[in-house]
């Protein structure tokens, strides 16, 4: 019997090049997986809007998959399982942020993503899952990570060296993973997780099994139990096919 129920992807970087579209591999790859039993699923920062709700739709996926570092989890026919949102107050804290170190920032309300000059005004009009930062000042990003770090009360991450991205305290893709697992009545010991980035690393301490690819940044391939391919290399596929072939 094969070991493992679950394959948990991220998606930019890991399932999909930055930039590009699915490729042919890991598309024909994932359905395999499916029709032979091994449920698949997204974990991304990604809003549900757009590219994720297209591919769930077109690798025809049958489970809830997570959004937004765990701040959003969805069914595939659109019902919403969980969700958790940053304050106002907190939003506008951290938008002040953006204004002192001279940094770019962007969010995810619950109704879209938004980059700063579509921000709603007030502010607080909406309800925003996920608050970020872009800037290539490696130096203003690190005394920002350290001032969001001190107020202890937000979850950081990265989905990329140039960018730090905020949630809710405890909101991640590990305990987003939580709900999917819960509603399929099988466990996170069950599950393989692949990413690339920071905003991967706590489901690598959530799941059975926890693989980075080959282009993962470093402290992400550190927290793995595995590094496989690249990205361009189609590691989705290769993944699938030692899961399915139970060599892992």
């Amino acid at each position: 019997m094969r070991r493992w129920k679950l394959l948990a992807l991220d998606i930019d970087g890991t399932t999909i090049v930055r930039g590009k579209r699915l490729s042919y591999r890991n598309r024909e790859s994932i359905l395999r997986a499916q029709h032979e039993g091994l449920y698949v699923t997204f974990a991304t920062g990604r809003h549900r809007k757009g590219m994720v709700s297209e591919i769930v739709d077109e690798l025809h996926i049958q489970v809830p998959f997570v959004t937004l570092n765990g701040g959003e989890v969805w069914t595939p026919d659109g019902t919403l399982l969980s969700r958790r949102t940053i304050s106002s107050s907190d939003v506008k804290f951290l938008y002040s942020l953006a204004q002192k170190y001279g940094v770019s920032c962007w969010g995810s309300t619950t109704e879209m993503p938004v980059n700063e000059d579509a921000f709603p005004r007030p502010l607080e009009s909406k309800s925003w899952v996920k608050f970020g930062y872009h800037t290539d000042n490696f130096e203003a990003l690190r005394k920002l990570w350290g001032e969001l770090e001190a107020q202890d009360k937000f979850s950081l991450s990265n989905s990329d060296p140039y960018n730090i991205e905020v949630n809710a305290q405890y909101v991640n893709k590990g305990a987003g993973l939580e709900n999917v697992v819960k509603h399929l009545g099988i466990t996170a010991g069950d599950s393989v997780v692949m990413g690339d980035s920071l905003n991967d690393v706590p489901m690598f301490h959530w799941a059975g099994m926890s693989i980075a690819v080959g282009n993962a940044q470093q402290p992400v391939k550190d927290a793995a139990a595995h590094i496989t391919l690249t990205c361009e290399e189609d590691a989705v596929s290769y993944v699938i096919e030692r899961i399915l072939g139970s060599e892992w």
